[in-house]
């Protein structure tokens, strides 16, 4: 499972680009996002906070990625502080 956030970026783009991944509208965290690649092997979601986009995918071409319920789960997990300040 990997997590990316783009800072500055807003909407909803598809991890794997152009192809045969459906998308659902999801919530993450009260957010708008997007479940995308819904297959055995790969699922995402990703959303905007209205500062960042965040993906976070589960792929495996080996095994059964995890539930989209649990992806979600994960998803709402996620929780995006200020960077620590650094002391010189």
């Amino acid at each position: 499972m990997s997590l990316t956030q783009v800072l500055g970026a807003t909407g909803s783009a598809s991890p794997a680009g152009p192809g045969p991944c459906a998308s659902a509208p999801v919530s993450v965290n009260g957010h708008d996002g997007l479940l995308l690649c819904d297959t055995d092997s790969e699922r995402a979601v990703t959303w905007s906070d209205g500062g960042s986009t965040f993906t976070l995918i589960s792929y495996d071409p080996h095994h059964t990625a995890v539930s989209a319920g649990e992806l979600q789960r994960v998803a709402n997990s996620v929780r995006v502080t200020a960077p620590a300040s650094q002391s010189n």
